[in-house]
């Protein structure tokens, strides 16, 4: 055993030389062993929920059926769509598909939708499939990433690395069932008359609370003096402008000092409201309208 520590070494050593020129700008059919070259990809990820729990007590063949139906299927609607039939990989029971840009966001939109009715047709096919109500959800997103002639099959097929397919997983599992979800980058690819499919989605996140502003009477006061010396027509004044032009009016009320009364209290009272700014964290998909353009009936 402790020979081999020397045979992993030498392992390592060899393929860590061949990465050692890492990026170049080569076309990813010339790609030699560790070496890789940056692309941009529409990337789609598919998955079945809560399929593990639904055929826990089932047969593997029902597994095996469903799952052959699923992956397969889904893999030939993307690869009908433009998607890298090599670059295809399952992952259990998700499929994940790689669209270089020359596909329309719009065509890779497209095919998110056939895939998501193709799951609500499994349950066609036979009673046992039917009663598992099998759903699925989707995410997409857009970015540059490292094509690569690495791995055990490297000498035959390239494979997609990189970060935004960990943003992608991210995504997807913050998607709600039967739902899609796609990136802020995914939408700035669609035309503009195409984002109509999509909806923004905000963050849930509570706005930062505002520090408590003492009231300065002379602040307060001065503006709104300076509003009643120069009034501007309107239809209603507020009820503090009412207040003060009474005490104003009315010496019986106390006159000036009755104002400024009015306007101590109305300051004393007043607080600023936070501003609730929610940034737009992706977009959910419009199944419906999607459907409806495509001719896809409203179940599937």
């Amino acid at each position: 055993m402790a020979n081999y520590l020397e045979q992993v070494s030498t392992y390592l050593g060899t393929h860590y030389a061949e990465a050692a020129e890492g990026l170049v700008d080569k076309v990813p059919s010339r790609l030699c062993r560790g070496e890789g070259t940056e692309k941009s990809f529409y990337i789609l990820k598919i998955d079945l929920v809560r399929s593990t729990q639904l055929l826990y007590r089932r047969r593997s063949s029902t597994y095996l059926k469903l799952a052959h139906t699923f992956l397969s299927t889904v893999d030939r609607i993307v690869g009908d769509y433009g998607a890298d039939r090599r670059q295809t990989e399952y992952a259990g029971d998700s499929v994940l598909a790689y669209f270089p840009d020359s596909v329309s966001a719009l065509e890779v939109l497209a095919a998110s939708c056939f895939c998501r009715a193709a799951v609500k047709r499994i349950g066609k096919l036979d009673q046992t499939l039917a009663s598992l109500n099998i759903q699925c959800k989707i995410a997409l997103h857009y970015a540059p990433l490292i094509v690569s002639n690495i791995g055990p099959r490297g000498e035959s097929v390239l494979t997609a690395i990189g970060h935004p397919i960990h943003v992608v997983a991210k995504l997807e599992k913050d998607v709600p069932e039967n739902a899609g979800r796609t990136t802020t980058a995914f939408y700035g690819q669609l035309e503009k008359q195409n984002r109509k499919y999509l909806s923004a989605v905000y963050s849930e996140a509570p706005p930062a609370a505002l520090p408590r502003v003492e009231p300065t009477l002379l602040t307060s006061g001065g503006s709104l003096l300076a509003g009643l010396l120069n009034p501007q027509p309107r239809r209603e004044a507020p009820p503090t402008t009412l207040g003060l032009m009474n005490a104003l009016r009315h010496p019986a009320s106390g006159g000036l000092r009755g104002g400024l009364t009015v306007l101590g209290a109305a300051a004393a009272g007043y607080q600023p409201q936070p501003q609730v700014i929610k940034p737009v964290t992706g977009y959910g998909i419009n199944w419906g309208f999607l459907c409806l353009d495509l001719g896809i009936p409203a179940g599937g």
